[in-house]
């Protein structure tokens, strides 16, 4: 029975390798990228404004991440806007006057310089 023992302690090792080098090949494969995606600032004057945004949230096929919800023409909303929707959402938020500024022009530049700056302080 020496033997299954060193039969099971090879497959304990073999499968914590490969759980290893499953784990090491999906976050150098996964990580997502964001070249592109830009971070906007849109300030709605209206309710009315209010409602578009809100309509433009629920347009699943844009991807757009709404890190402040639409709520008061008061509170700016920002919105992270993947690179393949950007013009149109511009459009969009032209089309129907309502103001905008870019606050991240260059989403993964800024995770990469996060990314570096962290690497630097270990």
């Amino acid at each position: 029975t020496r033997r299954s023992s060193d039969l099971l302690a090879l497959h304990s090792i073999t499968m914590k390798t490969l759980l290893f080098f499953a784990a090491l090949f999906g976050a150098g494969f996964c990580e997502e990228i964001f070249v592109g995606d830009q971070v906007l600032r849109i300030q709605a004057s209206s309710d009315e404004q209010i409602q578009l945004l809100q309509s433009l949230q629920a347009l699943q096929h844009l991807q757009l991440d709404f890190w402040k919800d639409p709520a008061k023409s008061e509170i700016p909303v920002d919105v992270h806007v993947p690179f393949t929707s950007v013009q149109a959402v511009k459009a969009f938020l032209e089309h129907n006057g309502i103001e905008y500024d870019i606050m991240i022009d260059d989403l993964q530049s800024v995770l990469d310089e996060e990314k570096e700056e962290i690497g630097r302080a270990h």
